[in-house]
């Protein structure tokens, strides 16, 4: 009895080392931007590492469109919705690396809904566009956000929320908006 035991809970953990492995690697591939080796290990697209991130976050986070398009489509669309242990999910990663496309793939293949997530810090994907972001292109993010129904009125509870030039930001992109719909007319 005992050896059987031994046996199964010996199984037991190389199961889960080899499942560790095999999750590492696809994060590792990602984070390299190697599709060939994201192809590889395609069956762990759907897992979460410790923090509760998913590739598609890892990937969404470094705007790798070639790496996003192969998750979403390998069945990873649940993947769309799941935040990590912050509350963020990829749309937020995505705001954060300041990339549109990505942004737009991601809105195209999941819930509209997430757009004005709040992660546990009470952050949304627009705060993020505006003041999280890498390469400076937030006016372009902010613009398909409002587009796709971001509110720019929820509260952030962070400090740089507060900051009168962060609401200036978004009153100017939304009249920018609406000035180019009146010139489309």
């Amino acid at each position: 009895m005992n050896k059987i035991i031994l046996s199964i809970i010996t199984l037991t953990s190389l199961s889960i080392t080899t499942s560790s492995f095999t999750a590492k690697n696809i994060y590792e591939a990602i984070e390299s931007d190697n599709i060939q080796e994201v192809t590889k290990f395609i069956k762990d697209a759907n897992i979460s590492d410790n923090n509760g991130k998913t590739p598609l976050h890892v990937a969404a986070g470094k705007a790798n469109i070639n790496i996003i398009k192969l998750l979403i489509q390998n069945r990873t669309t649940e993947s769309l919705n799941k935040t990590d242990k912050n509350g963020l999910t990829p749309l937020h990663y995505a705001c954060k690396g300041d990339d549109t496309e990505a942004i737009k793939l991601i809105l195209q293949n999941g819930s509209k809904d997430l757009i004005n997530k709040a992660d546990k810090f009470g952050n949304t994907p627009p705060y993020y566009a505006c003041a999280g972001s890498k390469n400076r292109n937030s006016l372009d993010v902010v613009m398909v956000l409002l587009s796709n129904g971001a509110n720019i009125d929820i509260k952030s509870r962070s400090i740089a929320a507060r900051k009168p030039e962060i609401k200036e930001y978004f009153k100017l992109i939304e009249n920018q908006s609406e000035n180019k719909k009146i010139k489309a007319k």
